[in-house]
């Protein structure tokens, strides 16, 4: 039994995907006829999809959010990706994760501010190993909060698994490590976009991409006794 979690953010954390993801969520919400989109991201309260969909439709149109916009919005996503180039893994993401689901000692999932359809996509274009019940998407949780702990509960669930020594959660946006941090989980920061934003906050652990890592590096980023659903 797996005493550790590692949580993986997906679009720019274990895909090259943050530019596809961006072009493919404005279509998607001009498609549905949203008007002047305020793309300052971090001025959100929440950062994932779900969120953003709901505040500039309600501000919009006037009416509140359903899961048939949502289902409306991913179809949109998924219709602008099928059109762009594929893509690629972070470097060394796909090694590093299939020899995570082989380690006795770790288990994982991913949480993504991303709708589920266009995350499962970015992994298989990348080549990623998933199993569809630990990736946690937007389409029905809106905060990041959300989205880590049903990560949490869906690894133990795939896992059985009743409590996770260690839980590290590896994003590449400050707003990955405001979760963490009020998560309570440790924290590994990944890629470069983002990289002095994150040192400039007071991020201590930081990689530029999975290349070289090995399941034993990643003790050095966690604490013990960690379990934030107990």
């Amino acid at each position: 039994m797996a005493k550790n979690l590692i949580i993986f953010d997906i679009d720019g954390t274990v895909t090259e995907s943050e530019n596809h993801h961006l072009v493919a969520y404005e279509y998607a919400l001009q498609e549905m006829g949203i008007e002047n989109i305020n793309t300052d991201w971090p001025s959100y309260q929440h950062i994932t999809d779900r969120h953003v969909l709901a505040v500039n439709f309600l501000r919009h149109f006037g009416e509140e959010l359903s899961l048939s916009d949502v289902k409306d919005c991913e179809a949109l996503i998924m219709k602008k990706l099928e059109t762009m180039p594929s893509i690629a893994q972070k470097p060394g993401a796909a090694t590093l994760i299939n020899e995570l689901w082989n380690h006795d000692d770790w288990d994982l999932a991913f949480a993504t501010g991303s709708l589920y359809l266009p995350a499962v996509k970015k992994l298989k274009d990348a080549e990623i190993k998933y199993k569809p019940s630990v990736v946690i998407a937007s389409n029905e949780i809106e905060t990041r909060e959300g989205l880590i702990t049903a990560a949490i509960e869906a690894a133990k669930k795939l896992n059985h698994v009743t409590h996770y020594q260690s839980i590290l959660s590896c994003g590449d946006g400050l707003w990955d490590w405001q979760t963490a941090q009020r998560s309570g989980v440790s924290f590994l920061g990944v890629s470069t976009h983002h990289k002095q934003e994150l040192i400039a906050a007071g991020v201590t652990q930081h990689i530029d991409d999975w290349q070289d890592i090995s399941p034993e590096d990643l003790y050095a980023y966690i604490s013990e006794d960690i379990d934030i659903t107990s």
